[in-house]
Formats: structure tokens, C-alpha cells, sequence
């Protein structure tokens, strides 16, 4: 049973090509042109949850759990900037993105 999403602009009922998105994520966050991967693996962390039924809320709580509430108290470590590059993906998704999610029965 597979699970989807879709993104749809703010205020719009056509859904943006998820390709079209990561294109758009690289211009907002000046990053080269890549056909051969999604930007911060978003898709396959942040879609994985949206295509799951989560909203960008209980994600956002997830990914800040992973951080240590006090960044200057503890040693970084690479998932630190990797949960914090999802963050502001994800961030910028919700502010302009509506999401439907579905599991495809057959």
C-alpha cells in the first residue's frame, strides 16, 4: 500500500511538481541545480513524514528533538546541521505549501 503527497501552492488547487519544489528550495536557499538529488533529502525525510500523515508541526517537533536544547552546552555532530538544514527546509515549505497526503489501496 503505497503512501503520497502531494504539495500545493498557498492559495492554489494544482499541486507543484515535487521537482518544481526542490528547484524552488534551491533558488530561496542559493544552491546549485542538482537532477540527481533532492536538496537536504528533504523528500526523503520530510515527504517520507508528510506522505505518513504528519503535518509540518509534528515534524518540526521530531527534527528539534534530535537538537540539543542548549547548542553551546554539548559537542556538534554532523546530524545536528543536518536536522537543522531540514528545519529550514521545512520551514520554508509550510510557509508556502498546503499538503494532501493518501494511501493508494487497491
Amino acid at each position: 500500500m503505497p503512501v503520497c503527497f502531494q504539495l500545493y501552492p498557498r492559495g492554489s488547487s494544482e499541486p507543484r511538481r515535487l521537482q518544481e519544489v526542490d528547484d524552488e528550495l534551491r533558488v530561496h536557499f542559493n544552491e546549485p541545480p542538482d537532477p540527481d538529488h533532492w536538496l537536504g533529502l528533504w523528500y526523503d525525510s520530510i515527504g517520507l513524514r508528510l506522505a505518513l500523515g504528519k503535518n509540518f508541526a509534528q515534524i518540526r517537533e521530531e527534527f528539534q528533538s534530535y537538537l540539543p536544547p542548549d547548542p553551546t552546552a554539548v559537542e556538534r555532530i554532523p546530524e545536528h546541521a543536518l536536522y537543522e538544514g531540514l528545519l529550514r527546509i521545512l520551514n520554508y515549505l509550510d510557509d508556502h505549501y498546503t499538503v494532501n497526503a493518501w494511501r493508494s489501496v487497491r
